[in-house]
């Protein structure tokens, strides 16, 4: 391995989570972690390029991919956006 190669796996955390047969609870708490440590910019690319290639027999329903799905757009792409949530909070709450 190169010098670069190395320090770059040096970056990269290494995580374990434990789940009853790991492929779909832990998989989604793993999706989310990695986007919000900003490994990864979005939820899916996580899965396939930082889950899946370790994990083939990872999967989720249908059920947790919209959940990931409404997180991405709630606490991911709409902070990103420059809006935050705090913001978005407070308007609801009429502060």
């Amino acid at each position: 391995q190169s010098m670069q190669q190395q320090q770059t796996e040096q970056l990269i955390p290494h995580i374990l989570i434990h789940c009853a047969h790991g492929r779909g609870r832990s998989t989604t708490v793993m999706c989310a972690a990695m986007v919000k440590m900003g490994l990864f910019s979005h939820w899916e690319e996580a899965l396939e390029q930082g889950i899946r290639p370790s994990r083939p027999v990872c999967k989720l329903n249908a059920k947790m991919r919209k959940n990931l799905e409404e997180w991405q757009r709630k606490y991911v792409d709409h902070v990103s956006a420059g809006v935050g949530v705090d913001s978005e909070t407070k308007r609801k709450k009429g502060d």
